[in-house]
């Protein structure tokens, strides 16, 4: 699970805090990957538990296509206002 939360740590920083700073209009002081659920489906779908400074967690949930599509990560939604012991949900 730690090597995976590095891999996701690499890949969300740079494709993913944009689209999260975009869409929720947030500049952000850091952006940690927590936690990290998995679901396969014609892709994969993540649930994150993303630490974004100021004592602030924000819940993502990002769809990764299948290989061959040559697209990227897309986040489809968030929660803000999370805290260090709420739980993600189910993917």
């Amino acid at each position: 699970m730690a090597s995976l939360l590095k891999v996701m740590q690499f890949v969300f920083c740079f494709q993913v805090r944009g689209q999260y700073e975009t869409k929720s209009g947030t500049q952000t002081s850091e952006f940690t990957v927590m936690k990290v659920k998995t679901k396969v489906v014609a892709g994969t779908i993540y649930l994150l538990k993303v630490y974004i400074g100021n004592g602030l967690y924000v819940h993502l949930h990002v769809f990764v296509p299948l290989p061959g599509t040559n697209e990227g990560p897309k986040l489809e939604s968030y929660e803000d206002n999370k805290n260090e012991n709420d739980k993600l949900g189910d993917c």
